[in-house]
Protein backbone atom coordinates (compact mmCIF):
# COMPACT_ATOMS: atom_id res chain seq x y z
CA UNK A 1 0.00 0.00 0.00
CA UNK A 2 0.90 3.11 -1.35
CA UNK A 3 1.01 5.92 1.08
CA UNK A 4 3.44 8.74 -1.34
CA UNK A 5 2.02 12.01 -2.72
CA UNK A 6 -0.26 10.59 -5.37
CA UNK A 7 -1.74 7.80 -3.16
CA UNK A 8 -5.72 7.46 -3.33
CA UNK A 9 -5.84 7.76 0.78
CA UNK A 10 -4.09 10.90 0.98
CA UNK A 11 -5.76 12.45 -2.20
CA UNK A 12 -9.14 11.37 0.02
CA UNK A 13 -7.87 12.98 3.21
CA UNK A 14 -6.72 16.04 1.57
CA UNK A 15 -9.81 16.69 -0.08
CA UNK A 16 -11.91 15.65 3.28
CA UNK A 17 -9.86 18.49 4.99
CA UNK A 18 -10.28 21.15 2.46
CA UNK A 19 -14.07 20.50 2.19
CA UNK A 20 -13.92 21.11 6.43
CA UNK A 21 -11.89 24.43 6.23
CA UNK A 22 -14.36 25.79 3.48
CA UNK A 23 -17.34 24.91 5.78
CA UNK A 24 -15.76 26.39 8.51
CA UNK A 25 -14.98 29.43 6.98
CA UNK A 26 -18.72 29.60 5.64
CA UNK A 27 -20.08 28.86 8.41
CA UNK A 28 -17.33 31.95 10.37
CA UNK A 29 -18.79 34.40 7.03
CA UNK A 30 -22.46 33.29 7.82
CA UNK A 31 -22.31 33.69 11.92
CA UNK A 32 -20.63 37.22 10.99
CA UNK A 33 -23.29 38.66 8.20
CA UNK A 34 -26.33 40.61 9.28
CA UNK A 35 -28.04 39.60 5.86
CA UNK A 36 -28.20 35.82 6.62
CA UNK A 37 -31.06 35.44 9.65
CA UNK A 38 -33.33 38.22 7.83
CA UNK A 39 -33.08 36.88 4.48
CA UNK A 40 -33.50 33.58 6.01
CA UNK A 41 -36.44 34.98 7.89
CA UNK A 42 -37.91 36.54 4.96
CA UNK A 43 -38.52 33.39 2.95
CA UNK A 44 -39.80 31.16 6.13
CA UNK A 45 -42.19 33.95 6.24
CA UNK A 46 -43.29 34.07 2.21
CA UNK A 47 -43.50 30.23 2.70
CA UNK A 48 -45.93 30.37 5.72
CA UNK A 49 -47.62 32.68 4.27
CA UNK A 50 -48.25 30.45 1.09
CA UNK A 51 -49.06 27.02 3.25
CA UNK A 52 -51.37 29.66 5.58
CA UNK A 53 -53.16 31.09 2.45
CA UNK A 54 -54.24 27.79 0.87
CA UNK A 55 -56.02 26.24 4.38
CA UNK A 56 -59.74 26.28 4.04
CA UNK A 57 -61.38 27.24 7.05
CA UNK A 58 -64.57 25.04 8.00
CA UNK A 59 -67.27 27.21 9.93
CA UNK A 60 -67.66 25.71 13.37
CA UNK A 61 -63.98 24.89 13.89
CA UNK A 62 -61.20 25.94 16.39
CA UNK A 63 -59.71 27.58 12.98
CA UNK A 64 -62.73 29.45 12.22
CA UNK A 65 -63.18 31.05 15.77
CA UNK A 66 -59.31 31.91 15.13
CA UNK A 67 -59.63 33.44 12.27
CA UNK A 68 -59.71 36.82 10.92
CA UNK A 69 -63.50 38.00 10.46
CA UNK A 70 -63.34 41.05 8.48
CA UNK A 71 -63.51 42.20 5.40
CA UNK A 72 -60.52 42.37 2.76
CA UNK A 73 -60.37 46.08 3.61
CA UNK A 74 -60.06 45.32 7.39
CA UNK A 75 -57.69 42.72 6.78
CA UNK A 76 -55.68 45.77 4.62
CA UNK A 77 -55.94 48.40 7.47
CA UNK A 78 -54.79 46.01 9.98
CA UNK A 79 -51.98 45.20 8.11
CA UNK A 80 -51.05 48.40 7.20
CA UNK A 81 -51.13 49.19 10.73
CA UNK A 82 -48.97 46.76 11.89
CA UNK A 83 -46.57 47.17 9.29
CA UNK A 84 -45.92 50.78 9.72
CA UNK A 85 -45.30 49.96 13.58
CA UNK A 86 -42.85 47.55 12.89
CA UNK A 87 -40.72 49.28 10.46
CA UNK A 88 -41.00 52.36 12.96
CA UNK A 89 -39.51 50.28 16.09
CA UNK A 90 -37.06 48.50 14.02
CA UNK A 91 -35.72 52.05 12.86
CA UNK A 92 -35.72 53.14 16.26
CA UNK A 93 -33.97 49.84 17.54
CA UNK A 94 -31.33 49.84 14.55
CA UNK A 95 -30.71 53.90 14.54
CA UNK A 96 -29.90 53.91 18.87
CA UNK A 97 -27.79 50.52 17.80
CA UNK A 98 -25.49 52.10 15.24
CA UNK A 99 -25.60 55.45 17.69
CA UNK A 100 -24.53 53.42 20.45
CA UNK A 101 -21.87 51.33 18.44
CA UNK A 102 -20.31 54.55 17.09
CA UNK A 103 -19.98 56.17 20.57
CA UNK A 104 -18.13 52.66 21.82
CA UNK A 105 -16.57 51.94 18.99
CA UNK A 106 -13.65 55.24 19.81
CA UNK A 107 -12.93 53.71 23.17
CA UNK A 108 -12.95 49.81 22.67
CA UNK A 109 -11.29 47.47 20.19
CA UNK A 110 -12.98 46.74 16.76
CA UNK A 111 -13.74 43.16 18.54
CA UNK A 112 -16.76 45.30 20.17
CA UNK A 113 -18.34 45.43 16.41
CA UNK A 114 -17.73 41.70 15.46
CA UNK A 115 -19.12 40.48 18.76
CA UNK A 116 -22.04 43.09 17.77
CA UNK A 117 -22.35 41.72 14.95
CA UNK A 118 -21.97 37.46 15.84
CA UNK A 119 -24.86 37.76 18.36
CA UNK A 120 -27.70 36.67 17.39
CA UNK A 121 -30.28 38.87 19.31
CA UNK A 122 -28.72 41.91 17.48
CA UNK A 123 -29.78 40.32 14.31
CA UNK A 124 -32.75 39.47 15.40
CA UNK A 125 -33.95 43.22 14.76
CA UNK A 126 -33.51 43.29 11.00
CA UNK A 127 -34.92 39.47 11.11
CA UNK A 128 -38.02 40.66 12.23
CA UNK A 129 -38.11 43.73 9.48
CA UNK A 130 -37.70 41.39 6.83
CA UNK A 131 -40.47 38.54 8.35
CA UNK A 132 -43.15 41.62 8.03
CA UNK A 133 -42.00 43.06 4.39
CA UNK A 134 -42.98 40.23 2.34
CA UNK A 135 -46.41 40.63 3.98
CA UNK A 136 -46.34 44.77 3.44
CA UNK A 137 -44.95 43.94 -0.26
CA UNK A 138 -47.95 41.54 -0.80
CA UNK A 139 -50.69 44.23 -0.03
CA UNK A 140 -49.25 47.18 -1.69
CA UNK A 141 -48.12 45.63 -4.72
CA UNK A 142 -51.28 43.03 -5.73
CA UNK A 143 -53.90 44.46 -3.48
CA UNK A 144 -54.72 41.82 -1.42
CA UNK A 145 -53.58 40.19 1.57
Amino acid sequence: MSRGPDSPQLQAATRRARRAVRREAMREYASGALWVLPAVAAVIALLAGYAISRIEVQPGTLLSRLAFHGTADDARTLLTAVSSTVVTVIALVLGLAVVALQLSSTQFSPRLLRNFLRDPYDSGCPECLHRHLPLQHRRSVHGRI
